[in-house]
């Protein structure tokens, strides 16, 4: 239990923890059963588990710290001010920070709010490993006088529903492999904080949801954390009593933060929703806070907000070309790779990383469908690759007719690291691919396909494949000195097979689906390539690995579209003009220090 290794300091000295409600004296923190329903009387805590039994915990009495210095954990320095907030948006501005940073905040005081959900995407862990820093994501809602962090008059006092996706691998989630956990929080009847048991081994790529919601008869408030994949919960109720919570936010409070790489770079709340106290949708206006320590900012796109931290300011270890972590999180340190790394922030393509020539290329398309360089944009932040319906000129080889499409290769080759892009593939059954490949000429020849994806409007597609399906593949056509028939046996034991035209091709490939499509939303996609495996990643996930023992050659990196009748059919000549575009926000490579 997480409070027994706290190292306890003379009792002339209070002991305080880091909670997502500030630090908090240790016998202010109280961990309830899961799903019971917390209330306050004159006694105190009233406790009321899933079974009807009631327990009661008596009012703290403690001081919250203005300003200490002796930590609650490992005997560790920590500076803190009172978390009060007596001007928004009330977040850290420099480092060390042990605080609020990040925040979205609205405040209604004439609608009180009914509930708010969100689905968490689990951010890739710290780079910095020293496992002192608490890190807590969470949606939330207030009480207030109408400034936020100020509770309302008693008997209501301040009260917060959160839940919280936490990292603190030393102290909430020791139990946790993964140093990531997630609880319910509800503070404070009586001062007294309370939490629902934490679900542990939380992985990068773990979808949570989170929400709390007032009952039909509007007396108690329901905190939920949710494992999208496992349906695994952590909940509390909370009685509403005279509170109206008035103030919702979007927040990452921190705790020990010193430096850059304490941070997880990006995390995502994503599909945000508030209603009100009748179950109308509520449209809020967010305050966001921004210029942040390590470029830190809050974004909303859409009803999806982006935490992040990718840079360098106030932070004393951090590199400005190392300024993006894997959200695969592979072990081991990484410096960026600037050859294969574009952010796509100009509105050209950069003709020193890419080119879309043929010859480079290194074919004119999958038949029917044509390359054509005019099919791919850089603009607004990303790259863009379209498919379109086209008339066949006598300019274009034997067998290309009806669709245009788009390719990108790489003017650098390399061999090992990892590599992400974060991308949402086209709509149509042209596909959408993010691959490697290298025919050097003198007798090697490979391929590794990170995805080939098919988006939702390919109604003629086959052999099982889906807009939600995750293929990903090694080929060798040619390996110099060893002759097809070994090639199996030497790499793999890969599926040697002959194609239509005389080639030998020596395949692996794994198909897995997937809980969302890859044309419905951004996810982040991670080749992690060594000497050993070839890793695929989706949204900081493990998916899927091949032997990787015959890949050690230099390859280029390959963005296209290609039409492929035989597996994800054809769009319909009559009806088919253009799809929604390939759109890649960023691609980024490390080398392994």
């Amino acid at each position: 239990m997480f409070l027994s290794i706290l190292i306890l300091l003379p009792l002339a000295q209070a002991i305080f923890i880091a909670t997502p409600f500030g630090l908090r004296h240790k016998d202010c923190i109280l961990e309830v059963p899961n799903g019971a329903t917390v209330d306050q009387d004159d006694v105190g805590v009233r406790i009321t588990d899933v079974n009807g039994v009631t327990t009661s915990h008596p009012p703290c009495t403690n001081p919250t710290p203005s300003t200490i210095e002796n930590s609650v954990r490992t005997r560790r320095a920590v500076h803190h001010t009172d978390p009060s907030c007596n001007e928004p948006p009330c977040t850290c501005t420099t480092l060390p920070c042990n605080n609020w940073i990040d925040n979205a905040g609205s405040m209604d005081v004439a609608t009180p709010i009914g509930g708010m959900s969100a689905t968490y995407l689990t951010p890739s862990t710290p780079m910095n490993g020293t496992k002192q820093q608490t890190l807590f994501f969470f949606i939330g809602a207030e009480n207030t006088d109408g400034i936020p962090r100020h509770g309302q008059p008693p008997p209501s006092g301040r009260a917060i529903l959160q839940p919280v996706l936490t990292y603190d691998p030393s102290g909430w989630c020791v139990n946790s492999t993964t140093g990531w956990c997630f609880s319910s929080w509800n503070c404070c009847p009586k001062n007294v904080t309370t939490h629902s048991p934490y679900i542990t081994d939380v992985k990068p790529g773990d979808l949570f949801f989170g929400s709390f919601n007032l009952s039909e008869d509007g007396t108690t408030y329901e905190t939920v954390g949710r494992n999208v994949a496992t349906g695994e919960e952590t909940k509390l109720k909370s009685i509403r009593g005279e509170r109206d919570f008035n103030w919702a936010d979007i927040t990452q409070e921190v705790y020990n933060i010193k430096t850059c790489n304490d941070f997880s770079p990006r995390m995502e709340f994503r599909d945000v929703k508030l209603w009100d106290t009748k179950g109308n949708m509520m449209v809020p206006k967010w305050l966001l806070t921004g210029s942040k320590p390590c470029n830190g900012a809050i974004k909303q796109e859409g009803s999806t907000f982006i935490v992040s931290h990718d840079g360098s300011r106030d932070g004393n270890d951090f590199d400005k070309d190392d300024h993006h972590t894997p959200l695969g999180q592979p072990s081991g340190r990484w410096t960026k790779y600037e050859p294969l790394s574009d952010e796509f922030n100009t509105e050209t393509l950069d003709p020193m990383k890419w080119s879309t020539n043929p010859k480079v290329v290194g074919w004119n398309g999958r038949k029917p469908g044509l390359f054509l360089p005019s099919n791919v944009i850089v603009s607004n932040g990303s790259l863009k690759l379209y498919a379109k319906k086209a008339n066949r000129n006598a300019t274009w080889p034997t067998g290309f007719d009806n669709y245009t499409t788009s390719a990108i290769h790489s003017i650098n080759q390399t061999s090992k690291g990892y590599f992400e892009i974060r991308s949402k593939s086209g709509n149509s059954s042209i596909s959408s691919s993010f691959w490697f490949h290298q025919n050097d000429g003198n007798g090697t020849w490979t391929e590794i396909d990170v995805f080939e994806s098919v988006g939702s409007d390919a109604p003629n597609a086959k052999r099982e494949m889906n807009s939600s399906l995750m293929c990903s593949s090694t080929h060798i056509f040619e390996l110099n000195g060893i002759q097809p028939k070994d090639i199996s046996l030497k790499c793999g034991n890969c599926k040697l097979q002959k194609s239509s035209s005389g080639q030998f091709i020596c395949t692996l490939t794994k198909c897995t689906s997937l809980t969302s499509t890859f044309d419905g939303d951004f996810h982040v996609y991670g080749l992690e390539w060594n000497a050993s495996l070839v890793s695929f990643y989706r949204d900081g996930r493990l998916i899927q690995s091949h032997d990787a023992t015959c890949f050690q050659q230099n390859i280029g990196l390959d963005f296209d579209r290609e039409t492929m009748p035989n597996w994800m059919g054809l769009p319909d000549v009559d009806s088919f003009v253009e799809d929604l575009p390939f759109e890649i926000d960023y691609v980024r490579a490390w080398k392994k220090i």
